[in-house]
């Protein structure tokens, strides 16, 4: 593979863990300019908008990093962002936030 070019995000294969309401499972995936997968590229993940795990991590033979990103707040639009050390090479995951829950009613 040639240099790091691109960093995308993509949601994660389904696993047989119930899903979870605010918690992402994503793939970053690192790719030359032709596409291929770049193995061992240093990514930084961050979010304003709760936590994501690993925050660093190196991209496997396939240039991949299974991210888990617990979401929080209450801003119209939650926000992944991401990027190759040491290149200029970033990417964004952007995701709508969740409607508000229904009022609720009391009983009298």
């Amino acid at each position: 593979a040639a240099a790091p070019a691109n960093l995308t995000f993509d949601d994660a294969p389904p696993s047989s863990q119930k899903p979870r309401r605010g918690v992402e499972r994503l793939v970053a995936l690192v790719t030359d300019v032709y596409g291929n997968p770049v193995p061992d590229a240093r990514v930084e993940l961050s979010t304003a908008t709760g936590t994501v795990s690993p925050s660093r991590a190196a991209t496997d033979a396939h240039g991949r990093v299974a991210v888990v990103w617990r979401t929080t707040g209450h801003a119209a639009e939650l926000t992944l962002a991401g990027r190759v050390r040491g290149t200029d090479v970033r990417g964004k995951y952007i995701v709508a936030a969740a409607a508000t829950a229904a009022p609720t009613h009391h009983r009298r």
